[in-house]
């Protein structure tokens, strides 16, 4: 990948929570957004769909993410009146979103609550749960007659057949795609299979 300031429309749509881009973007958003608008933009991301993940500092040019092509006005027009710098939109799948929203987003877990979520296997953390529910609801939206999950090195990937055709839907890193799978093998009551 390029370097931080150089980076590509193609390279900003294929970036994950995990990169640390992502992390410094959403923290100069909440920055450039003003103190009196953070709240309402963490509402607006979960309810209109979007996420700031790359910011070009030396450009001045915000990056944001969105799902939904029926809610980019609304996006747009929030950020008209909270966020005084140019913006360029990305559309990407709801799922890879949803990774960005889950992960920044999510509310905080009393200390108490912590502990217990430690404890689960990683395949009933709430965030694979919430990963494996959203993308079950996405390929319904999508009239999908099954979904595949497969691991390629470091790397796993969700595909759904739609029309009889194998359509590439959601990347993400392989522990996580093998807590994934975990947690759709316990739900179908399967034999655990080892995956390492």
């Amino acid at each position: 990948m390029e370097t931080n300031n150089n980076l590509n429309e193609r390279d900003i749509a294929n970036l994950t929570y995990s990169d640390p881009i992502a992390y410094t973007s959403f923290q100069d958003y909440l920055k450039l957004i003003g103190e009196d608008a953070v709240n309402e933009a963490r509402e607006k991301m979960r309810s209109l769909r979007f996420f700031p993940v790359y910011y070009n500092e030396t450009a001045n040019v915000m990056y944001l993410l969105y799902s939904m092509p029926d809610k980019l006005q609304e996006i747009r027009n929030f950020h008209q009146d909270h966020l005084h710098i140019p913006i360029k939109y990305i559309r990407v799948p709801d799922t890879t979103l949803n990774s960005f929203i889950i992960h920044f987003l999510s509310e905080t877990v009393p200390v108490t609550a912590t502990l217990e979520v430690e404890a689960l296997p990683d395949y009933q953390k709430p965030e694979i749960v919430k990963l494996k529910e959203a993308l079950i609801n996405e390929a319904i939206d999508m009239h999908a007659s099954d979904i595949h999950v497969e691991i390629h090195g470091a790397r796993g990937i969700v595909l759904y057949r739609v029309n009889g055709i194998l359509r590439p839907h959601y990347e993400e890193r392989r522990e996580r795609i093998i807590s994934l799978i975990r947690s759709f093998i316990n739900d179908a009551k399967l034999d655990t299979i080892d995956l390492v």
